[in-house]
């Protein structure tokens, strides 16, 4: 197995403000950090990669990135928790617009906030409104129960902070143009590379795929590149 190293130090800075935000979502430690990196990566390969798969996707700001970029022809998306994966369902799988729409037209205040997420979802359309929305509205984007709500926020305007609609429309709108190219693997518990759900993805996708397991941000990061029997490649990160 050949295998290439790419190091990410403090000394390499690495500019997030160069990587579109594609994603509805927003996540403390989430991985637009290692997009730049990722890039460099994708577009060194030759021939160029058919399929990503994104496992403990998130906000899938990784696979999104390089699906508009145009550097994977398709993009696998594995989400656990039922909560993201219902947004990604509804997305995908023909209900993007309702979606936009709805958080568009959505009457954003105290009040509606409060009583939107008390109500107990029962379609997975409500499931995936209600967590954009606690998403938007809970300090650091943290959807764990007892994640609480944001106070003075930006500019002292509390939980409107993170509430851009307009924004979250267009971003909706711009996967919907995108979505026949995505797929989602939910609800599958996996907590590390090589376990039996990479294996159930691996059975499953085209050939020349690339694995991106869950990355943790550190100061020091180690990505190993590994080519796989000439038809995949993947990586692990590793502190």
């Amino acid at each position: 197995m050949a295998t290439e190293p790419i190091s990410l130090r403090e000394s390499q800075v690495i500019n997030v403000a160069s990587v579109p935000h594609r994603s509805p979502f927003r996540y403390p430690g989430g991985k637009t950090w290692l997009v730049p990196r990722i890039r460099q990566w994708l577009k060194s390969l030759n021939p160029r990669p058919f399929e990503l798969a994104e496992p403990f996707a998130g906000g899938a700001i990784v696979g999104l990135s390089a699906l508009f970029e145009d550097l994977v022809h398709k993009v696998v998306l594995v989400e656990k928790d039922e909560d993201v994966a219902s947004v990604w369902e509804v997305v995908i799988n023909g209900q993007a617009r309702r979606l936009a729409q709805t958080i568009a037209g959505f009457d954003f205040n105290d009040e509606t906030v409060r009583a939107a997420l008390a109500e107990q979802p029962t379609t997975i359309f409500e499931r995936a409104f209600a967590t954009i929305l606690r998403n938007r509205v809970q300090r650091g984007g943290i959807l764990a129960p007892g994640a609480s709500f944001l106070k003075k926020g930006e500019n002292g305007r509390g939980i409107a902070s993170r509430w851009y609609p307009n924004t979250l429309r267009k971003r909706i709108e711009a996967i919907l143009h995108t979505r026949q190219d995505i797929s989602l693997f939910a609800g599958m518990e996996s907590n590390s590379f090589g376990t039996t759900l990479i294996e159930q993805i691996l059975s499953s996708l085209s050939t020349r795929r690339i694995l991106l397991p869950d990355a943790v941000c550190t100061n020091t990061l180690s990505l190993t590149i590994a080519n796989v029997s000439g038809s995949r490649v993947g990586f692990a990160a590793t502190s």
